[in-house]
């Protein structure tokens, strides 16, 4: 007998029981939306899964901190990144608490395939929800996961099941994903379809509740030149199901692509939604998350770009943005000037006027830390806010 076969078919037999047995699994869900040591326990896992230090590099810290001076609304977010965990906390001065993490235990046995676990909460007052999500991944392609939500008092729980294929035709790569989701009671079959390869993605899907479009470029490198266009957008219509939403559109470019937010494994999990369990992007369905969005300056290098609308019941929320490393259009060396970075905002709230946001920043190395340094005036208002980050590789 192969002497990994007891490795392999242990992991199998162990995950169908996890789908199989219910009872068991209801009894978990319970116990865990109680405990509150969640993120502890899922990094003394890693830790001790970590038999080689491989298993948490490459990895981050990163922890920012930002205040609208005017309104006093103040929000700070931790984050601990590593090929083994990612998972983080946050907390916004209006009464939101939220955390949690994305696990792999068997990533230093990969010839038995690979599992990532996650579990979210949200806090907004006295109201707790949570979200548990698994996928267990054959080494051959073929991927089961599964979730639910439970939103507390509110009715719209969501559980979800799905299959889903990866697998790779010369240069193409590909998912196709197949799932039953269930909302407010009512069932809905959905799946979507990823093609990509090291340039262009395209992603299409739906479930009961949305559908979702995203197209991503990345300009193939050019070693004489830190000229590398990269362009996002996403496209998300939430008024198929029983649940009203609205249309979305998300809208990133960067003339300076260097890895990070516009790459394809980041893409991903927005790209597949939040059933994806996409462990290089893990998301889900409760906002807010730990797992913050990137700040526009943070998109890359030169200049870069960002629209986000939402459209509901006929009115529609539209932010612009833009910010310019002056000294980056001549030469990218890295130097301290260089990281400056000037900016603009212009948004519209529903049914009122544009306001137009002015910011000056920094977003470099200083030393071995990463430095995210914003401040902005809103010209309307007469408001000042301020957004100060560090991220330390690891």
């Amino acid at each position: 007998m192969n002497k990994n076969s007891k490795y392999i078919r242990d992991p199998y037999i162990g995950t169908f029981k996890l789908f199989e047995q219910s009872s068991t699994y209801v009894f978990c869900w319970y116990w865990w939306r109680k405990s509150k040591t969640i993120l502890v326990v899922f990094t003394l896992l890693s830790i001790s899964s970590a038999q080689i230090s491989e298993l948490l590099h490459p990895g981050k810290l990163d922890v920012f901190y930002s205040s609208t001076i005017k309104s006093g609304l103040n929000k700070y977010n931790l984050i601990f990144w590593s090929p083994i965990f990612k998972g983080g906390y946050g907390s916004v001065s209006s009464g939101i608490r939220y955390g949690g993490g994305f696990f792999r235990p068997f990533l230093s046995r990969p010839n038995i395939g690979d599992l990532v676990l996650g579990l979210q909460f949200l806090e907004v007052e006295e109201e707790s929800q949570i979200e548990i999500q698994t996928e267990y991944r054959f080494k051959f392609g073929l991927s089961i996961g599964s979730g639910i939500v439970d939103r507390g008092e509110n009715d719209n729980d969501i559980t979800f099941t799905k299959l889903s294929y990866r697998n790779f035709w010369n240069r193409l790569k590909y998912i196709v994903t197949v799932q039953t989701q269930q909302t407010v009671g009512i069932t809905s079959l959905g799946g979507y379809l990823a093609l990509y390869d090291e340039n262009f993605m395209g992603v299409v899907g739906f479930d009961g509740e949305q559908r979702r479009t995203t197209f991503g470029y990345v300009a193939p490198k050019n070693e004489n030149t830190q000229w590398r266009p990269s362009l996002e957008v996403l496209y998300v219509d939430n008024r198929i199901g029983k649940l009203a939403g609205p249309q979305f559109i998300f809208a990133n470019a960067t003339l300076g692509f260097s890895g990070g937010f516009l790459s394809h494994p980041a893409r991903l999990g927005r790209a597949m939604g939040p059933t994806g369990i996409e462990f290089g992007n893990p998301l889900g369905f409760l906002k807010s998350t730990f797992n913050r969005r990137l700040n526009v300056w943070e998109l890359g290098g030169i200049a870069n770009f960002r629209l986000v609308r939402l459209d509901l019941n006929g009115s529609s929320t539209e932010a612009l943005e833009a910010t310019l490393f002056p000294w980056q259009i001549f030469k990218s060396d890295g130097s301290f000037v260089s990281q400056f970075f000037i900016g603009a905002e212009l948004n519209k709230s529903e049914q009122d006027d544009w306001m137009s946001t002015g910011m000056f920043g920094y977003f470099g190395k200083m030393g071995t830390i990463v430095l995210s340094l914003k401040g902005s005036y809103n010209f309307n208002i007469e408001e000042n806010s301020l957004f100060i980050g560090f991220i330390y590789p690891l």
